[in-house]
């Protein structure tokens, strides 16, 4: 079925011996498939992903992550918070690093417990990173996942009204 193709697609990437485009895949398509799926696989493949993936992949998996609402993709976050090299995407006025992407994602997943978006400057992006970390810190251990995943189903039910 779907999952098995996925479960291809996904070791050939992986193993290096084919490219998402060779399989009619835009990196977003991938990420994408994985997030539909929200099975452990592809859980633990985002994950993978958003830690060590390979580029343009890891900069999808950076970037839509935060519609997994999943504990072990919120820590691949977490740890890509740290990593401060140019990712090679810009916004309207910065250059973007991978964590302004993992930032923004792990945000957007916990429902905005701080309120970060790119147009800051980096020195200010920096503070609101390690406000993000704290937060997660002082919450990760009582964070109601089915009510993240509940409450964005909602709100995505009705943006579709």
């Amino acid at each position: 079925g779907t999952n098995e193709a996925a479960r291809r697609v996904v070791y050939r990437v992986e193993v290096g011996k084919i490219s998402l485009r060779h399989e009619g895949l835009g990196e977003y398509s991938a990420v994408g498939m994985l997030l539909h799926m929200g099975d452990d696989f592809a859980c633990e493949t985002l994950a993978r992903w958003l830690d060590c993936g390979p580029e343009p992949v890891r900069e999808a998996a950076l970037y839509s992550a935060g519609r997994s609402f999943d504990p072990r993709v919120a820590e691949a976050l977490v740890g890509a918070l740290d990593d401060r090299n140019l990712s090679g995407a810009s916004s309207c006025r910065h250059e973007l690093r991978y964590c302004d992407h993992a930032a923004l994602s792990l945000t957007r997943m916990l429902g905005n417990p701080v309120e970060f978006d790119f147009a800051p400057e980096e020195p200010e992006r920096d503070v609101l990173i390690a406000q993000l970390k704290a937060w997660w810190e002082a919450n990760r251990a009582t964070i109601d996942w089915e009510g993240l995943r509940k409450a964005a189903k909602e709100a995505e039910a009705e943006r579709n009204r």
